[in-house]
């Protein structure tokens, strides 16, 4: 299921270098890449980074979709989506649209639609043939697309 809104705002954790935390991993003596974003309310959700070449647009994704109050599983789904390589710009824009695509009383905005799918295209538009391939295979990304397709 797709969670793309949330009450509660969120904001990015700063610590001492206002960047991406590097933790030491559980399970070994290496250090892990992470974001770590808090909300009001005290949750600590850190965001591990697989791809450190992808930190900062991953990070810069996380920290507009943190502001606007997009929901923690939506920031997920954004950050996997960059780190294989998708152009932030439109990713960021796609999370954002689909955030507020229902207006009041659930009803869709066309507009609204049409923008999301314009990322959404722009998203497969810049994307090199790895990219798309590692997109392809992630389910919520073709959830998207069916979700916009209207199937």
């Amino acid at each position: 299921m797709l969670v793309f809104g949330t009450s509660s705002f969120l904001w990015i954790n700063y610590f001492s270098s206002c960047q991406a935390q590097s933790n030491p991993s559980p399970d070994s003596n290496t250090m892990e890449e992470v974001i770590r974003v808090t909300s009001p309310d005290g949750k600590i959700k850190d965001f591990p980074i697989q791809n450190t070449s992808r930190k900062n647009d991953a990070e810069r994704v996380a920290q507009t979709l943190i502001q606007t109050g997009v929901s923690l599983e939506a920031i997920a789904i954004a950050i996997t989506f960059v780190e294989v390589g998708a152009d932030p710009e439109p990713v960021t824009n796609l999370m954002l649209i689909l955030n507020g695509l229902t207006g009041d009383k659930n009803k869709v905005s066309i507009a609204q639609l049409n923008r999301a799918i314009n990322s959404y295209n722009t998203i497969v538009d810049k994307s090199d043939l790895s990219t798309l391939q590692a997109l392809k295979k992630m389910s919520t990304f073709m959830d998207i697309r069916s979700l916009l397709q209207g199937t």
